[in-house]
């Protein structure tokens, strides 16, 4: 599973992997630039092996309007790169998760109640890399599937 936060300057990528144990885990929580972030989902998503692929929704809000003027949408443009990925990808089993931004403190607390240390928090890997890790834990949690006390997690 791959959560991806976008955004202008900063996107965040958070891989989950199953552990032996029968855990889901985030294995790896990461930035990078919108352009190289491009580049490296286009060889994410085509991993047939890629089983779910989400993301924050973005949303210009009125009173946010403002901060946009000049903005050449960059987050925008990578969502559109992102939906472009998932209908080339070549596997049609690939579910795609939209998530708004709200779905994060629930999350966060998910994770807070059992006792779950946030890889992209323990490693400093910064918000965005965070939020698309919480962006996981919340569709694994209202999914169900089971969310361990990652003790033996991978190393990067």
């Amino acid at each position: 599973m791959l959560f991806v936060d976008p955004g202008d300057e900063h996107v965040g990528l958070a891989k989950f992997a199953l552990h032996p144990d029968g855990n889901w885990f985030c294995d790896s929580a990461f930035e990078l630039a919108p352009v190289a972030a491009a580049t490296v989902l286009s060889k994410i998503v085509s991993n047939t092996r890629l089983d779910v692929f989400g993301w924050e929704r973005f949303r210009l809000f009125p009173h946010l309007a403002q901060a946009q003027i000049g903005s050449e949408f960059e987050t925008s443009q990578l969502i559109g790169v992102m939906k472009y990925l998932v209908r080339t990808a070549g596997h049609p089993n690939l579910q795609v998760v939209v998530q708004d931004p709200s779905v994060q403190p629930v999350a966060e607390a998910v994770a807070k109640k059992r006792g779950i240390p946030l890889f992209s928090v323990t490693r400093g890997r910064g918000a965005h890399a965070k939020s698309a890790e919480l962006h996981g834990i919340y569709y694994i949690a209202s999914n169900k599937m089971p969310l361990g006390k990652i003790t033996d997690r991978i190393e990067e």
